[in-house]
């Protein structure tokens, strides 16, 4: 006739459970992904797009296998805006090989960071599944790199110093007028 009655105790969350939102997350190739990045397919035309590109800021579009969402090509918009015929065309004709680095969303940055060392114009994220995720670009690694707080100790060593991914680079311009200014 009467129901049980439960009695919760409470008790507070340990200090390691509770994350901090404010900080971006520190560990997973997922956390790198550019958000000028907008996806499309083959058969679609830049025009069809064109509100998505502009809302996200776009550099690139990301063609995915319609089935799969798989990455079959990358269209780079800095390397088509300038021809006149753009807009007819279709993605599948725009594209690009897609990139040849991947990592999965969940691997750790430091296999983001072997990566590097290779200087990779960007970096694929995809799932286990091989459905992709996002793309990584020296722009989105960077933000990602000097948003981290506090800084964390990483191998950039392992970044060549003239990389378009080194959040310092040396261009030679510059190391040429640094030593004759002495």
């Amino acid at each position: 006739m009467w129901g049980t009655l439960l009695i919760a105790r409470w008790e507070p969350i340990p200090d390691f459970a509770v994350q901090d939102r404010s900080k971006p997350p520190l560990h997973l190739a997922k956390h790198l992904i550019s958000q000028h990045v907008v996806t499309g397919f083959p058969e679609q035309r830049l025009q069809y797009l064109s509100e998505r590109i502009r809302d996200a800021a776009a550099q690139y579009c990301a063609i995915l296998q319609s089935r799969t969402y798989a990455l079959i090509g990358l269209v780079r918009f800095s390397d088509v805006a300038a021809s006149p015929e753009t807009a007819t065309r279709i993605f599948g004709d725009l594209m690009s090989p897609p990139p040849r680095c991947r990592v999965q969303d969940l691997d750790p940055v430091a296999k983001v960071l072997d990566l590097l060392e290779g200087d990779p114009q960007e970096i694929a994220v995809v799932r286990v599944s091989g459905e992709f995720v996002g793309l990584i670009t020296p722009e989105s690694f960077i933000r990602w790199l000097l948003a981290v707080a506090p800084p964390i100790e990483l191998g950039l060593g392992k970044i060549p110093q003239n990389s378009r991914w080194h959040p310092y680079p040396e261009r030679s311009g510059e190391a040429m007028e640094t030593r004759g200014a002495g």
